[in-house]
């Protein structure tokens, strides 16, 4: 299939970045507004790939350790959907999947 792997890459950052969301700004704040007054965009070069690394990394844990299934799974457990596919095949309400 082409463009996979490009794809499963590019989940593995937003799954990060969204991860990170709150971190993201705490960083813009104390290394942004430090490197833009001291002129210092090398540091904010670091600091940028270095959290774009990071993201990928956390990303990629997310996936590997199958964080994600039960992130979907709490989303499953609240739609209505789901809840009533689920009685249809005759999975119990309690059960885990």
């Amino acid at each position: 299939m082409r463009g996979y792997k490009l794809a499963l890459f590019k989940a593995y950052f937003d799954e990060g970045y969204g991860f990170t969301s709150v971190l993201k700004y705490a960083l813009a704040v104390v290394f942004g507004v430090d490197a833009i007054i001291k002129s210092d965009m090398q540091l904010l070069l670091i600091v940028g790939f270095s959290y774009a690394i990071s993201c990928f990394l956390i990303g990629w844990l997310i996936f590997k350790t199958r964080f994600k299934d039960a992130m979907i799974e709490v989303g499953n457990r609240f739609n209505p959907f789901v809840a009533e596919m689920r009685q249809t095949i005759g999975i119990p309400k309690n059960r885990k999947v």
